[in-house]
């Protein structure tokens, strides 16, 4: 998967150093999909965007296709990050000893995560800094502002295509028996569109007014067998309700 991934992160940094729109000193950050280290492959996880962290890269310092292919095999081998980052044990971690950059005790992306990995049973996850190591983690856009927050209209469109290909390419790859995405059913839409890739055998869209859920946008099944659930993102939402909405149809 590996080799695949470089060579679309290649195409996605061209295309960014081609832009009109990204200007030469705009910093971004780079996210490519991690496997903990202790992962069954029982459930991934899928955000919108990473919210700082990871790779670092700005287009100024993009030059010529040689530079480019060696900011994606940077992206790739994940060269700019900490060991715990790429075991995904900073979060089991950072719940026991919260640091001071950047707490998941206080994100509610990884306190519902943690209380579905409970509750499928996947990992204990009381007193243990290693339960998010069982996890696979991955973001629709691998391209986000470096300051934080979702990509612009227009990053987003600059990779989006790009980033279907590779979301794809995790899913053909890993085949995790669940996948729980915290994006919001209009964010896969809007991300899906025009797609000609077969990520999904059946997705089915919730909010139309005949089904009763506050969080839950989409339910689907996947080629492989595994199901998908897609809830709005966690944040100012009630935990309970939206766990317990998640757990229903990953369990049914």
């Amino acid at each position: 998967m590996f080799e695949k991934q470089k060579e679309i992160f290649s195409q996605i940094l061209n295309d960014i150093n081609q832009s009109p729109w990204i200007s030469p000193e705009e910093k971004l950050v780079a996210f490519r999909a991690i496997e903990g280290n202790k992962a069954r492959r029982d459930l991934m996880v899928v955000g919108r965007a990473l919210n700082g962290g990871g790779t670092v890269i700005s287009k100024e310092q993009l030059g010529d296709k040689l530079i480019i292919q060696k900011f994606a095999d940077d992206i790739v081998e994940q060269k700019q990050v900490p060991e715990n980052w790429i075991s995904l044990r900073w979060v089991a971690e950072g719940f026991i000893n919260p640091p001071k950059e950047y707490n998941p005790r206080k994100s509610a992306f990884w306190r519902v995560i943690k209380e579905i990995v409970e509750s499928l049973k996947i990992a204990e996850t009381n007193g243990n800094d290693e339960w998010s190591s069982f996890l696979l983690w991955s973001n629709l856009y691998k391209f986000s502002p470096y300051d934080g927050g979702n990509p612009s209209g227009k990053l987003m469109e600059i990779q989006r295509e790009k980033c279907v290909e590779l979301l794809s390419l995790e899913i053909e790859t890993w085949k995790p028996k669940n996948i729980l995405m915290l994006t919001g059913g209009d964010w896969l839409r809007r991300f899906l569109k025009g797609s000609k890739q077969n990520l999904f055998k059946d997705i089915r869209y919730l909010n139309d007014g005949s089904h009763r859920y506050e969080y839950l946008d989409c339910v689907g099944d996947l080629n492989y067998g595994g199901k998908i659930a897609v809830a709005k993102h966690p944040e100012r939402k009630k935990g309970d309700i939206w766990v317990e909405e998640v757990l229903n149809a990953l369990k049914d």
